[in-house]
């Protein structure tokens, strides 16, 4: 009765998050995205860097969802996550740049072929939100399909332990063991997916 009772609320917050992320859609500007991304490509062009500490690769953005990524900023900017490079490049954005630097990335798309494994046991609840592969049912939900195994453990014990802030993942992520972090992360990487983007010239 309890996971019943909570699936529909999680049903219930899915679709009003769809609303409004269809309700907000919004096309950003790729060109002046690209220009803004300039700055963010130091870091995100490279696929071999890696966070100082905790250690772990710096995510890859190619093919995210628009919506996703300025949503992310502005938790940046807020300070809902923690990251002290990130809130410096994040306090001064517009609305309007997160958008054209989301549509640049977004629009590098990502990998689209079968996907492969057996999903984990863990992942039942992620499904409603980032579907079996883990690419976002919506704008509204980010892809982790392809993403680093690393990055994306890091996240979840972020969550779980509060420095990321966001209710709908600290209730599911709170019920995870470490074990099914990895598993989780493991899985989610192992998919088609998100690509890197490189700096002009190459990384």
């Amino acid at each position: 009765m309890i996971l019943r009772s909570r699936f529909r609320i999680l049903a219930g917050i899915i679709t009003l998050l769809v609303c409004q992320a269809a309700a907000n859609a919004q096309a950003g500007d790729t060109q002046r995205g690209r220009a803004l991304s300039e700055t963010c490509l130091g870091c995100h062009g490279v696929d071999t860097l890696t966070n100082v500490y905790p250690t772990y690769k710096v995510p890859k953005l190619g093919g995210q969802y628009a919506d996703y990524i300025a949503a992310s900023l502005n938790g940046y900017k807020s300070k809902d996550r923690a990251h002290a490079t990130m809130h410096s490049q994040a306090f001064d954005l517009t609305a309007d740049e997160m958008r054209d630097i989301g549509a640049y990335f977004e629009s590098l798309g990502a990998d689209e072929s079968t996907a492969k494994g057996t999903m984990p046991e863990a992942a039942s609840t992620c499904t409603a939100c980032h579907g079996d592969t883990g690419k976002g049912i919506s704008s509204a939900f980010p892809s982790l399909n392809g993403q680093h195994a690393d990055y994306l453990a890091a996240a979840l014990s972020q969550y779980k332990s509060g420095e990321r802030k966001n209710a709908i993942m600290a209730g599911f992520v709170g019920t995870l063991s470490d074990d099914d972090i990895e598993a989780l992360a493991n899985y989610y990487a192992s998919q088609p997916g998100l690509s890197q983007p490189e700096r002009d010239g190459g990384s």
